[in-house]
C-alpha cells in the first residue's frame, strides 16, 4: 500500500466518512452517531489481485464507489447461466452453465473463497446455456436443478437435440469432480434442432404449487408447467407451450424471463419475456381456462441479448420492471455501441407506465436486480459486456455498473471494471444484510464475487443523474 489511488468522501446511513482506496487495498474510516453518541468507526478490507490473461494481462480489476470484489474464481469457458444452493452443511455453492466447456460446474463459496470447481460434463456442442436451483412451494430448500442445453451443433454431428434436463439434487454432496449428464439428470423437454432452451423463471404460486417458466429461443416460444409439491414426479406433460409470434413467418427469438408479482394478494403473477428479435416486452397472464397467454406487448426502443429484471426498487411492493438493450445489432459482437436499459413502472393497481430509459456502458446483456446495500431496497446491476468476439478482437473491455433509485431516477453509485461481464446472478441474504453479487468474466474464464463494503446508502443529492428520456408504450 505505497500509492494512494484514489480517496472519496461517503456518506452513509448512520454518518459520514473516508474511503482512501490503495489499488485493491482500502482503509474506511467513518465517524458514526450511534444511540446519541459520536463513534469512530476504522476498517481495512484487502482484496485479492486479479490478472486477466491475454491482452489484459496488465488490467487490475478495480471499482469505484462502495462495491469491492471479495474473491476471484475458476468455471468453464463462456459461462452463460449462474443459481445458487445454500444449506448448512456446505454453506453457499454455485452452479453454472459453461457454453464453450459443454459443461456445469459447481463450485463451494464459503469465508470470501472460491473452492475447486466439479464438473458435470454434457455431449460435445450441446452447450448447456441455463441453470437454475428451485426451491419447492413448501419448503427453502433446493429440490429441483434445471438445465437447458442450447445446441451449437445446426449440422447434427454430434447431437441433435435442445434439451431441458432435470438433475438429482444430491449432486451438490457428491464428492466426485467429474460427472456425465447420464449419470445425474433426465430429459423433461426435447426437441430436434439448435439454439433452444434458453431462460428459465419460477416461483411459488398458490395451492402449494410451482410457476416453472422456459423460453425455447429459435421456436419463438415458451413453455409453461404448474407443479404440486412433489417435484419428483414432474415430467414432459406437465408443460404447455404458448407461442409468442401469431406468424409462423415472424421470428422473435425470446430469450430472459421473469415474474413479476401481482398487486392483488391470490392472483398469478405476470410473465415477462424479453426478445433478441422484437423491440418489445411479450406479456403474459393467467386466464379463466387456467392456461397463460399473451396479453400485451410494450413496445421498447432496441433489442435485448439477454436479461429481463424485476425490481423492488422505489419500495416494498413497488415493481420496475428492467430490461438491457444491446445497442445496435445484437447479432455483432464486434462494433462497439453503447446501450441502454428500459424501465416500467407498474403502478399501484398493477398498470405499466410509459417507458424510461438510462444509458449503460458498451453493450449490457445483463441487468441483475438485488438488495446489494442491504438498506432493504434493491438496486440494479448492469452488466455491459463491451465489445470484441474473441479475446484478440476486443475493442472494449466493458465493466460492471450500480444503479439505485434516487427520487425517482436511476443513478449510477459505482463502476466495477471487470472485464468481459457476461451474467450475474443476486444471493440473497438475511434480511438487513446486503446481498451478493456474483458475476461470469466470459473470455477470463472466471468468476467474481462483488460485496458492498460501505455504509449504508443515504440520497445523495451530488450523484450523478443518468435518468433518459422516455417513451410511449403500447
Amino acid at each position: 500500500m505505497t500509492v494512494i489511488r484514489r480517496i472519496f468522501r461517503s456518506i452513509g446511513k448512520h454518518g459520514i466518512g473516508v474511503v482512501a482506496q490503495y489499488g485493491w487495498d482500502t482503509l474506511i474510516i467513518y465517524v458514526r452517531m450511534i444511540y446519541g453518541q459520536l463513534r469512530l468507526s476504522i476498517r481495512v478490507a484487502l482484496h485479492k489481485r486479479g490478472i486477466a490473461t491475454g491482452l489484459l494481462r496488465k488490467e487490475k480489476w478495480r471499482g469505484l464507489g462502495d462495491y469491492r470484489v471479495l474473491a476471484i474464481g475458476n468455471i468453464g469457458y463462456a459461462t452463460r447461466s449462474i443459481s445458487s444452493k445454500i444449506d448448512h452443511v456446505h454453506g453457499v455453492q454455485l452452479i453454472t452453465a459453461d457454453v464453450g466447456d459443454d459443461t456445469v460446474s459447481i463450485i463451494n463459496f464459503s469465508g470470501a473463497r472460491f473452492g475447486p470447481r466439479r464438473r458435470i460434463h454434457f455431449p460435445r456442442k450441446s452447450a448447456p446455456m441455463m441453470v437454475s436451483c428451485i426451491h419447492g412451494p413448501k419448503s427453502d430448500a433446493t429440490q429441483l436443478v434445471m438445465v437447458g442445453t442450447f445446441n451449437f451443433d445446426a449440422t447434427h454431428e454430434y447431437v441433435s437435440e435442445s434439451t431441458l434436463y432435470r438433475l438429482d439434487p444430491n449432486i451438490f454432496n457428491s464428492e466426485l469432480t467429474n460427472m456425465k449428464i447420464d449419470d445425474v439428470g433426465e430429459k423433461l423437454l426435447s426437441r430436434r434442432g439448435h439454439h433452444g432452451y434458453r431462460g428459465l423463471a419460477s416461483c411459488k404460486i398458490a395451492h402449494n404449487k410451482l410457476l416453472l417458466v422456459v423460453t425455447d429461443r429459435d421456436a419463438d416460444q415458451v413453455w409453461i408447467a404448474e407443479t404440486g409439491s412433489d417435484l419428483d414426479t414432474i415430467c414432459n406433460t406437465d408443460f404447455y407451450p404458448v407461442r409468442l409470434s401469431q406468424h409462423a413467418s415472424t421470428k422473435i427469438q425470446p430469450i430472459g424471463v421473469a415474474l413479476l408479482p401481482s398487486v392483488v394478494e391470490g392472483e398469478y403473477p405476470k410473465i415477462l419475456i424479453g426478445q433478441r428479435q422484437c423491440a418489445a416486452i411479450s406479456v403474459l397472464s393467467r386466464g379463466r381456462d387456467s392456461k397463460y397467454a399473451v396479453e400485451r406487448t410494450i413496445e421498447i426502443d432496441g433489442l435485448s441479448r439477454s436479461s429481463i429484471a424485476v425490481a423492488q426498487a422505489r419500495g416494498e411492493g413497488k415493481y420496475d420492471v428492467l430490461i438491457a438493450l444491446w445497442g445496435g445489432d445484437p447479432c455483432d459482437l464486434d462494433s462497439p455501441h453503447k446501450g441502454a436499459v428500459a424501465v416500467v413502472e407498474v403502478d399501484e393497481k398493477g398498470f405499466f407506465r410509459p417507458v424510461r430509459y438510462f444509458p449503460a456502458g458498451i453493450h449490457p446483456t445483463d441487468v441483475v436486480s438485488g438488495d446489494f446495500d442491504g438498506d432493504g431496497l434493491d438496486e440494479i446491476a448492469v452488466l455491459n459486456y463491451g465489445a470484441g468476439l474473441s479475446l484478440k478482437s476486443r475493442t472494449d473491455l466493458g465493466d460492471v455498473r450500480i444503479f439505485k433509485n434516487i427520487e425517482g431516477e436511476y443513478k449510477e453509485i459505482a463502476i466495477l471494471k471487470l472485464p468481459s461481464p457476461r451474467v450475474g446472478h443476486a444471493l440473497r441474504t438475511e434480511k438487513g444484510e446486503p446481498d451478493l453479487l456474483f458475476i461470469s468474466l466470459f473470455f477470463e474464464r472466471k468468476i467474481a464475487a462483488v460485496k458492498f463494503v460501505g455504509a449504508r446508502y443515504m440520497k445523495n443529492k451530488n450523484v450523478k443523474s443518468v435518468a433518459g428520456n422516455s417513451g410511449n408504450e403500447r
